[in-house]
């Protein structure tokens, strides 16, 4: 039997382990304001204008992209997909980047609900 050795890294050869996955969730579940959804390392943020009710937004697609571009202009990669922000860090990401991710993503959402709010979309 021919053996060869595996060319991919476990995730803990990557540099990720536990207490750094559970501090992602942690600074990332206080973004449950906006509905926040988290899949492994990826994490989906609902954009909705009202999350009581579960209303989305008119013309579903325009505040993603005001969010996505609040993102950019604030050194955070973050994918719209209609009104979803799609947050999918590299599994070797540290304690002290998860902080920082989620210091951006809290200024990005206030920015995007503060201009929701004065273009009369709330």
């Amino acid at each position: 039997m021919n053996k060869t050795k595996s060319r991919t890294l476990s995730i803990s050869e990557r540099g990720l382990n536990f207490e750094t996955l559970m501090w992602y969730f942690t600074r990332l579940s206080a973004l449950a304001m906006y509905a926040l959804i988290l899949f492994g390392l990826i994490g989906a943020l609902e954009l909705v204008k009202d999350k009581g009710t579960r209303t989305f937004f008119d013309n579903r697609g325009e505040v993603g992209t005001i969010c996505r571009d609040f993102c950019f202009e604030n050194g955070l990669i973050m994918r719209a997909v209609r009104d979803t922000m799609i947050i999918s860090p590299p599994l070797v990401i540290s304690r002290e980047q998860i902080d920082e991710l989620a210091e951006k993503a809290w200024t990005c959402l206030d920015l995007t609900y503060a201009r929701c709010k004065a273009e009369g979309r709330l």
